[in-house]
Protein backbone atom coordinates (compact mmCIF):
# COMPACT_ATOMS: atom_id res chain seq x y z
CA UNK A 1 0.00 0.00 0.00
CA UNK A 2 1.39 3.23 -1.18
CA UNK A 3 1.10 6.04 1.95
CA UNK A 4 2.31 9.41 1.79
CA UNK A 5 4.83 8.29 -0.90
CA UNK A 6 6.07 5.24 1.44
CA UNK A 7 5.26 1.70 0.56
CA UNK A 8 4.01 -0.21 3.17
CA UNK A 9 3.19 -3.81 3.82
CA UNK A 10 2.82 -6.09 6.47
CA UNK A 11 3.38 -9.74 7.10
CA UNK A 12 1.51 -12.26 9.74
CA UNK A 13 4.61 -13.31 12.46
CA UNK A 14 2.90 -15.38 15.16
CA UNK A 15 0.40 -14.86 18.06
CA UNK A 16 1.91 -13.92 21.46
CA UNK A 17 0.67 -13.38 24.97
CA UNK A 18 0.94 -9.43 25.86
CA UNK A 19 3.03 -6.61 24.41
CA UNK A 20 6.56 -6.51 24.81
CA UNK A 21 7.29 -3.75 27.69
CA UNK A 22 3.98 -4.20 29.12
CA UNK A 23 3.32 -7.01 31.90
CA UNK A 24 0.50 -6.58 32.71
CA UNK A 25 -1.00 -7.52 29.57
CA UNK A 26 -1.87 -10.78 29.31
CA UNK A 27 -4.48 -10.63 26.28
CA UNK A 28 -3.51 -12.21 22.64
CA UNK A 29 -2.11 -10.40 19.91
CA UNK A 30 -1.26 -11.10 16.24
CA UNK A 31 2.30 -9.62 15.47
CA UNK A 32 3.47 -8.51 11.94
CA UNK A 33 6.42 -7.70 10.66
CA UNK A 34 5.56 -4.24 8.31
CA UNK A 35 8.03 -3.06 5.96
CA UNK A 36 8.34 0.17 4.64
CA UNK A 37 9.88 1.78 2.03
CA UNK A 38 10.88 5.20 0.63
CA UNK A 39 13.14 5.91 -2.29
CA UNK A 40 14.61 2.76 -2.31
CA UNK A 41 15.73 2.53 1.28
CA UNK A 42 13.94 -0.53 3.31
CA UNK A 43 12.77 -0.33 6.90
CA UNK A 44 11.33 -2.89 9.05
CA UNK A 45 9.66 -3.29 12.56
CA UNK A 46 7.36 -4.96 14.36
CA UNK A 47 4.12 -3.95 14.96
CA UNK A 48 1.34 -5.76 17.49
CA UNK A 49 -2.54 -5.74 16.59
CA UNK A 50 -5.15 -5.19 19.16
CA UNK A 51 -6.33 -8.13 21.36
CA UNK A 52 -9.95 -7.17 19.79
CA UNK A 53 -8.83 -8.11 16.36
CA UNK A 54 -6.93 -11.37 17.13
CA UNK A 55 -10.56 -12.06 19.15
CA UNK A 56 -12.17 -11.15 15.76
CA UNK A 57 -9.82 -14.25 14.28
CA UNK A 58 -8.09 -11.03 11.85
CA UNK A 59 -4.78 -12.00 10.99
CA UNK A 60 -3.91 -9.69 8.01
CA UNK A 61 -3.38 -5.68 8.64
CA UNK A 62 -6.11 -3.29 6.38
CA UNK A 63 -5.06 0.11 5.19
CA UNK A 64 -6.05 1.63 8.39
CA UNK A 65 -4.22 0.06 10.18
CA UNK A 66 -1.16 -0.22 8.27
CA UNK A 67 -1.14 3.58 7.99
CA UNK A 68 -1.57 3.30 11.89
CA UNK A 69 1.43 1.38 12.15
CA UNK A 70 3.24 3.83 10.20
CA UNK A 71 2.34 6.59 12.13
CA UNK A 72 3.00 4.79 15.12
CA UNK A 73 6.54 3.88 13.66
CA UNK A 74 7.46 7.56 12.54
CA UNK A 75 6.04 9.10 16.15
CA UNK A 76 8.26 6.79 18.01
CA UNK A 77 11.17 7.68 15.70
CA UNK A 78 10.45 11.43 17.00
CA UNK A 79 10.27 10.46 20.75
CA UNK A 80 13.80 8.66 20.19
CA UNK A 81 15.74 12.17 19.24
CA UNK A 82 14.51 13.85 22.46
CA UNK A 83 16.98 13.74 25.35
CA UNK A 84 16.11 11.25 28.02
CA UNK A 85 14.55 14.10 30.58
CA UNK A 86 12.45 15.58 28.11
CA UNK A 87 11.17 12.16 26.72
CA UNK A 88 9.93 11.21 30.25
CA UNK A 89 8.26 14.74 30.75
CA UNK A 90 6.36 14.65 27.24
CA UNK A 91 5.20 11.21 27.96
CA UNK A 92 4.49 11.01 32.03
CA UNK A 93 7.11 8.64 32.50
CA UNK A 94 9.25 8.10 35.54
CA UNK A 95 12.38 8.32 35.03
CA UNK A 96 13.40 5.48 37.36
CA UNK A 97 11.42 3.21 35.03
CA UNK A 98 11.01 4.40 30.92
CA UNK A 99 15.04 3.90 29.70
CA UNK A 100 14.25 0.61 28.12
CA UNK A 101 11.09 2.27 26.05
CA UNK A 102 13.01 5.51 25.34
CA UNK A 103 15.83 3.79 24.15
CA UNK A 104 14.01 1.62 21.83
CA UNK A 105 12.47 4.79 20.56
CA UNK A 106 15.85 5.92 19.93
CA UNK A 107 16.40 2.88 17.24
CA UNK A 108 13.89 3.44 15.82
CA UNK A 109 14.77 7.42 15.42
CA UNK A 110 18.03 5.66 13.87
CA UNK A 111 16.05 3.44 11.36
CA UNK A 112 13.76 6.75 10.38
CA UNK A 113 17.08 8.58 9.79
CA UNK A 114 17.68 6.76 6.69
CA UNK A 115 14.53 8.12 4.88
CA UNK A 116 16.70 11.47 5.00
CA UNK A 117 13.70 13.06 6.40
CA UNK A 118 13.62 16.72 7.89
CA UNK A 119 12.30 17.33 11.00
CA UNK A 120 9.38 19.48 9.25
CA UNK A 121 8.47 16.76 7.14
CA UNK A 122 8.45 14.20 9.41
CA UNK A 123 5.64 16.31 11.62
CA UNK A 124 4.06 16.69 8.13
CA UNK A 125 3.47 13.00 7.49
CA UNK A 126 2.79 12.49 11.68
CA UNK A 127 -0.47 15.45 11.04
CA UNK A 128 -1.57 13.77 7.85
CA UNK A 129 -1.47 10.06 9.53
CA UNK A 130 -3.20 11.14 12.78
CA UNK A 131 -6.38 12.54 10.52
Amino acid sequence: MEIRGFRVSAKYQETVKGFPNCKQDTMYHNKFRVVVIRDKVRRSFDFYDSAHNYDLGIDALDNETLQSALYSFLSDAQAGEMDFAEFCSEFGYNEDSSRRTWRACQKTANKVKGFNLTEDELIDHLNALNC
